[in-house]
């Protein structure tokens, strides 16, 4: 089975970097491009076709929310937010995001490795793997969920709920493992 092809969007030079060497680092996962904003992302998405992007929410030029608003309809992508703000994931997921990551703050380089290898690395290959039917996926407008299994062998099941119709945006994220 071929990597994960993946493009890594975020406008600090040092953490993009970072996270390209480590999530180069697994074998299941291969960073393709990296840009430092979505106009940069754009190329990179029609150049290298990644199967999975993850995208920072504030960056200079258009923030992650509006670039994925405008990507979704055309180039639908999954896509992991990685944020330091908590509200905005929301909007991101409304918008066609399929995960979210909090952004460590002020951490040395071993904690935020350690980060990347637990958190991104696995809601990056539970991204590809709901995408590509490797996971059971509902495909109900009110409500979505899917089923992965985590590199533990542990079973992963997420549910996002949309309780009433998109433009009275109300969404619930349950994740559990057995």
């Amino acid at each position: 089975m071929r990597p994960i092809r993946v493009l890594v969007v975020d406008d600090s030079a040092l953490f993009r970097n970072m996270l390209s060497q480590i999530l180069d680092s697994d074998p299941m996962i291969h960073v393709v491009a990296t840009a430092a904003d979505p106009y940069q992302a754009r190329d990179m998405i029609i150049r290298y076709e990644p199967d999975v992007m993850t995208l920072d929410v504030e960056m200079p030029r258009m923030d992650g929310i509006a670039f994925l608003k405008r990507l979704m309809p055309q180039h639908p992508i999954p896509t992991v937010m990685i944020s330091s703000l908590n509200s905005a994931v929301f909007d991101a997921m409304a918008n066609g995001a399929v995960d979210f990551v909090d952004k460590p703050q002020n951490l040395d380089k071993e904690k935020m490795s350690a980060w990347i290898r637990g958190e991104l690395i696995t809601k990056i290959k539970l991204a590809y793997y709901t995408e590509n039917r490797f996971c059971t996926s509902s495909r109900s407008p009110y409500c979505n969920y899917f089923i992965g299994i985590l590199p533990s062998g542990r079973i992963y099941l997420k549910f996002f709920c949309c309780l009433v119709p998109a433009y009275f945006y109300c969404r619930c994220n349950l994740n559990l493992c057995y």
